[in-house]
């Protein structure tokens, strides 16, 4: 692919892009990964009906969607939810799972898994002027496990990784400053940071682990946006205030809304939640004896009738006054075991890093423990996972991707992993990193980059 960095981030250039999967050398690896997430959630229909496909979860997405449609509170059992952001469930609505029809939303996730595919590898060209790359890039995401398995279940994992890939787009696109100076500076529209503000925000509707990602962002992104002099940081810290006040100003309503009907000033009670039954809660655990499990269920993780039994004082309270109680016993668990902490969240990436994710494969396909199949798929998806990551570092030490770009990928990946770590790790939590891994493992087989003449 030929041209500077700022033509290809151009108008016409995304245009094109929306055009590109259709591309012969392209939809070969599309359909592939279509197929096979067909196929996959065909044989776990056949194998399991809906069981697996609503394993984990699924309910507690669907509960809220099913109210907020019949009776118009996003509610559980009458009461406001709390735990769960409207996201997934206005999407589970809009796909009729709320109805009772899960094939529609399967069919959709399918779909933007597919297109999820498709805009990574055509970053990766764009980002190094290579198809060999995007093609790389889109064999890998294809044949990944995760991201197969999550297309056809009900989670929000897949929704969430979609909008993850926009918000490359956005970032990228308001990071490439040469296209900036020329187009958004020039005439009226939305600019880039502001654009990307309100992805990051429609993902955190979707999982609120994205909140945690807004400061990070707009500290970083004007660091990494190419610009230079007096009036390229004026412009640098105005988009960074930008993407903030966006952020904040999208955000606020579902906060504001939680403080009306639950007396709760947050945007998700999950967080407290975590924070005691996995990230404290592992180091409780260890300190009797316990597997995680184990003290979960001794404490009532899942049966919140006998929580209250065992702490009659929070009876009657309200979200707020609980979520607050759990925050301050998690940090006091925490700052008490600050090794033990340690210790737990090195497991858990280690966890994370490592575990093929072939788990929930296995049950939606209804293999047995005993199978002979399990031990060789294992080890086919684990060689895959080193592939990756070995690719990756040879990408990083051979510069395939322009080094601002570059920063802000392995920046995200290790956001990703660094709040995934302790109790709470599990192979699906990797998912959000695996598109932009691909990408940079695909990178790899690009061409050495040739200098770029100046945009004029």
């Amino acid at each position: 692919m030929s041209g500077s960095g700022a033509e290809r981030f151009s108008q016409a250039g995304v245009l094109a892009t929306l055009g590109w999967p259709l591309q012969t050398s392209i939809l070969m690896p599309v359909l592939a990964a279509l197929f096979l997430r067909v196929c996959l959630l065909l044989f776990a229909l056949h194998a399991t009906g809906s069981v697996a496909v609503m394993a984990g979860d699924s309910a507690s997405y669907l509960q809220p969607a099913r109210e907020l449609l019949h009776h118009g509170c996003f509610c559980v059992g009458g009461q406001p939810e709390m735990d769960r952001t409207p996201g997934y469930p206005i999407f589970a609505i809009a796909t009729g799972a709320a109805s009772g029809h899960l094939l529609p939303l399967l069919m959709v996730q399918i779909l933007l898994s597919g297109i999820s595919l498709a805009l990574a590898a055509k970053l990766a060209e764009v980002l190094t002027g290579s198809h060999r790359a995007a093609m790389a890039t889109a064999w890998l995401l294809a044949v990944e496990v995760l991201s197969a398995e999550h297309a056809v279940r009900v989670l929000s994992e897949t929704l969430f990784v979609f909008l993850l890939v926009l918000l490359l787009w956005a970032l990228l696109r308001w990071q490439d400053s040469r296209w900036l100076d020329s187009r958004c500076l020039k005439r009226p529209g939305l600019p880039w940071s502001a654009i990307a503000a309100l992805l990051l925000a429609a993902m955190a509707y979707v999982r609120p682990v994205a909140l945690v990602f807004a400061l990070p962002m707009a500290v970083a992104m004007p660091l990494l946006e190419a610009r230079s002099g007096d009036g390229g940081r004026r412009q640098r810290l105005t988009h960074g205030i930008l993407f903030l006040l966006v952020f904040a100003a999208a955000v606020l309503p579902w906060m504001l809304r939680n403080r009306a009907v639950g007396r709760y000033m947050g945007f998700s009670a999950v967080a407290s939640k975590n924070l005691y039954f996995y990230i404290a809660g592992d180091t409780i655990a260890e300190t009797q004896h316990l597997s995680l499990e184990q003290w979960q269920q001794q404490v009532g993780k899942d049966d919140p009738a006998r929580w209250l039994r065992l702490h009659p004082e929070l009876q009657g309270s309200s979200a707020a006054t609980q979520s607050q109680w759990l925050h301050r016993q998690a940090m006091r668990e925490l700052a008490a075991h600050p090794a033990r902490l340690l210790q737990s969240w090195l497991r858990g990436e280690l966890r994370l890093l490592m575990a093929p994710g072939t788990t929930q494969l296995f049950r939606l396909l209804a293999v047995s423990s005993v199978s002979a199949w399990r031990w060789p798929v294992e080890a086919a998806f684990v060689g895959y996972l080193f592939l990756v990551y070995g690719l990756v570092a040879l990408a990083v030490a051979r510069r395939r991707l322009p080094m601002p770009q570059l920063v802000l990928l392995l920046l995200l990946v290790a956001g990703f992993l660094a709040v995934s770590g302790g109790g709470q790790a599990i192979s699906r939590l990797r998912l959000p990193t695996m598109p932009i891994l691909c990408l940079l493992a695909g990178s790899s087989f690009a061409e050495p980059r040739r200098a770029v003449a100046p945009h004029p």
